[in-house]
């Protein structure tokens, strides 16, 4: 495997483009980590349910196991693949070449897979934290338009039921939507170093 230098976000990043590819780097975040739940499903029905036989829950967490060993580094390889593409992207090709990734050479997975276990467990987290945090400010800033025509909102533990409610929870929405664009930028330039350091040799 080649060395490659560690690149890092550029300085002025529009804040449009960063928060694109931070929505990108979340949503495939997600996928992988939804992935790599169904390929571990079987090793949780075999751990979390007492009715099996032991020889189905054997077999079951077999399964999983195998399915876990055959699919981790597919996922693995495609999310750092795609994520050094946008990251390229991001900052118009000036990122040092994507050292190849073979299924067949294990020696190239390391890397790959370092990154996907901290994208699928700390980024995980993270990502499914933002997304939802983005998806309650857009339903909160919807609320005034349900709650004139009589309908609530439902927002995480909140529900927003009158008028005067459904403004205080559309504020808050739209200085979430504002606060989390304006730091896209940092938080760009913060993964595409680390995407880029487990490349390093």
């Amino acid at each position: 495997m080649s060395r490659v230098t560690i690149a890092s976000a550029p300085e002025t990043l529009p804040h449009w483009r960063a928060a694109s590819y931070v929505a990108a780097v979340m949503t495939r975040t997600v996928l992988a980590v939804a992935v790599s739940a169904l390929l571990a499903a079987p090793i949780l029905a075999a751990t979390t349910d007492r009715s099996l036989p032991a020889e189905h829950a054997a077999a079951l967490a077999t399964a999983g196991l195998a399915l876990l060993g055959l699919g981790l580094p597919v996922v693995s390889a495609m999310l750092a693949h795609t994520d050094w593409a946008g990251a390229s992207a991001l900052q118009a090709g000036a990122m040092p070449n994507r050292p190849e990734v073979r299924l067949r050479e294990p020696k190239t997975l390391v890397r790959p897979l370092a990154y996907s276990v901290a994208m699928l467990t700390v980024g995980g987290a993270l990502a499914v934290s933002g997304l939802l945090t983005v998806i309650g400010s857009l339903v909160a800033l919807y609320s005034p338009y349900l709650a004139a025509t009589g309908d609530s909102a439902v927002i995480g533990p909140v529900t927003v039921t009158t008028v005067p409610q459904s403004l205080v929870a559309g504020t808050i929405g739209a200085t979430v939507l504002a606060l989390l664009t304006w730091a896209s930028p940092l938080i760009a330039r913060t993964h595409v170093p680390l995407l880029t350091f487990v490349w390093v040799a």
